[in-house]
């Protein structure tokens, strides 16, 4: 009945650190356990991150491993430390995610809605040219303080109506997607917008 906690989740589980969670054992004990073969269940390094909602942490932990987190090009401090803020381009304000910019940096695979439902506060999310990356959602799930969507040259889908778009954005660019926009207009002199690019889409 011990619980193990993996700290670096970066490395592989094989050669993982492993530490008892011995203390507090209830109040760690079946929070987002991960049940692994033989091994068993971990509280993810997402529950110790200091700076930002447990939410948030698990948010950006899910994409690191969904995105084949262990081969990007460029992942320093992601998992290894509990300051979020000090993850590769990940940018905390006011104890909340508020920018996030992985891009350029090789991500391969698949991801939902998650990344944008779960920080609320994220206004500027930047995962452009990341030819094997694949985001499925809708514009729709933005959050109401996204100013700035950039996932132009990647593989995502990304669905709904102009008339979806958060009031703040300025800057929409998803070109080189299977993108789907469909029907409603928006009110580009209300939301101010800078510039929306959506060629061979």
């Amino acid at each position: 009945g011990v619980t193990y906690t993996a700290l670096y989740e970066h490395v592989a589980l094989a050669t993982a650190t492993l530490y008892a969670a011995v203390s507090n054992k209830n109040a760690v004990t079946g929070i987002d356990n991960v049940n692994v073969p033989s091994r068993q269940p971990t509280i993810t390094f997402a529950d110790y991150v200091t700076d930002i909602p447990v939410g948030e942490a698990r948010a950006l932990r899910n994409f690191f491993r969904q995105t084949a987190g262990n081969d990007w090009t460029t992942k320093t401090n992601w998992l290894s430390t509990t300051t979020a803020a000090d993850w590769f381009r990940v940018t905390v304000s006011g104890g909340n995610v508020t920018q996030f910019q992985p891009y350029s940096n090789n991500l391969i695979g698949s991801v939902g809605s998650e990344i944008v439902t779960s920080l609320p506060s994220l206004f500027l999310f930047r995962a452009y040219t990341n030819a094997s990356l694949i985001c499925n959602f809708s514009l729709a799930d933005l959050s109401a303080s996204m100013t700035n969507l950039a996932l132009y040259d990647t593989s995502s889908t990304i669905t709904g109506a102009l008339a979806d778009l958060p009031a703040s954005m300025t800057d929409l660019a998803i070109y080189s997607t299977s993108s789907i926009i469909t029907g409603g207009a928006v009110a580009i002199t209300a939301t101010g917008f800078i510039a929306i690019q959506l060629q061979s889409t």
